[in-house]
């Protein structure tokens, strides 16, 4: 999100929450609810559900927060069909400026002349969540207030491009924690050594890159691309080795998240 966005809505001071987004979405009037009638409505984004993993997550969170759900109990079937009838659910997901449907339905149409090009198009413009913040950045705070990203995405953008963000659009961005629906999101490493198509040589040579990305010294370099180790890795402080997981970079380093829901949740969304 846009800093001066956040700083309207009480960060970082005060906790952000689906419930005030989805307030937004509900108030006609939009940022007027904030003092500030010269935003308009609240303009949100996020990646196609269908083929973008953080777009899909961005529901699950909407949903999440909205329902009666709690990190004890999860997430159920009941609540995720309950869902669709749930006006702040709802409003949330109709502030949505940008999916990027349209670019699939012209790249659908290129399909027939080639395939590889539908590929190629397809997975760019629908399932990768920075272009999304690619437009963020090219057309600025008027064009969407806020992207359902990762924070590592937050952070290596702010790294690379805050000086022209500051210059275009004299601000920048942070990535917001949302109290009521914020995920951590696993990174699955695993050695397929049961795949009856794996041979024994690629098994070793896939123990052999868990056992050496697995390594303090490794995990503490990822750090540095805004990857967090995983737990019971040992590693308490990660604002050490050149991390981009700082405040500097639009990020809040101690902060605790809520676990995924169960995959038959996130499977019937």
């Amino acid at each position: 999100m846009w800093k001066s966005r956040a700083e309207a809505l009480g960060w970082p001071n005060k906790p952000i929450s689906f419930a005030q987004i989805s307030l937004l979405g509900l108030n006609d009037s939009g940022w007027s609810l904030y003092g500030h009638s010269e935003w308009g409505a609240f303009k949100y984004a996020h990646g196609n559900p269908d083929s973008s993993n953080s777009g899909r997550l961005s529901v699950i969170d909407n949903i999440f927060a909205h329902t009666n759900a709690t990190t004890e109990q999860g997430l159920s079937l009941s609540e995720v069909d309950a869902a669709q009838y749930n006006d702040r659910v709802i409003a949330v997901e109709q502030s949505v400026t940008h999916l990027g449907m349209y670019v699939c339905v012209c790249v659908l149409i290129i399909y027939l002349l080639c395939a590889l090009f539908f590929f190629f198009f397809f997975f760019w413009f629908c399932s990768i969540d920075t272009d999304l913040l690619a437009r963020m950045k090219h057309h600025g705070p008027n064009y969407l207030d806020a992207v359902a990203t990762y924070e590592s995405n937050v952070a290596l953008w702010n790294k690379e491009f805050e000086s022209e963000l500051r210059y275009y659009w004299n601000d920048t961005w942070v990535f917001i924690y949302l109290s009521d629906g914020t995920f951590w999101v696993d990174q699955p490493l695993c050695v397929l050594d049961k795949a009856d198509w794996a041979t024994s040589e690629q098994v070793e040579a896939a123990r052999l890159f868990v056992e050496f990305a697995s390594q303090k010294d490794k995990l503490q370099e990822m750090l540095q691309y805004g990857i967090r180790p995983y737990e019971g890795s040992g590693i308490t402080d990660i604002t050490c080795c050149n991390s981009i997981i700082t405040k500097k970079y639009g990020t809040d380093p101690p902060k605790t998240l809520r676990p995924l829901p169960s995959l038959h949740s996130r499977l019937l969304i």
